[in-house]
């Protein structure tokens, strides 16, 4: 996760780690407490601009932390626009 951080400050000036707890039910249909760690970054990116280039990153980003955390049950990477008042 650390390197994640890293990789996402490198790339966009700087990420925000938040660490939570989270329930999932077994397969056995226990309710089990589970660690969630939610990271999120703002990027200098234009949406109507730059889109393709934010989605092709994501998919990339995607790709790596899918092999670097394979013991995973899910990891989800959403892209989405912000618009920021000035």
């Amino acid at each position: 996760m650390e390197e994640l951080g890293d990789e996402l400050s490198y790339a966009f000036g700087g990420c925000t780690v938040t660490p939570t707890q989270g329930k999932y039910r077994s397969t056995a249909g226990f309710i089990l407490p589970d660690k969630v760690n939610i990271l999120f970054t703002d990027t200098p990116f234009y949406w109507d601009k730059d889109r393709l280039l934010i989605e092709r990153y994501a998919r990339g980003l995607r790709q790596v932390v899918q092999q670097a955390l394979s013991k995973e049950e899910a990891i989800l990477i959403a892209v989405y626009p912000v618009y920021h008042m000035e």
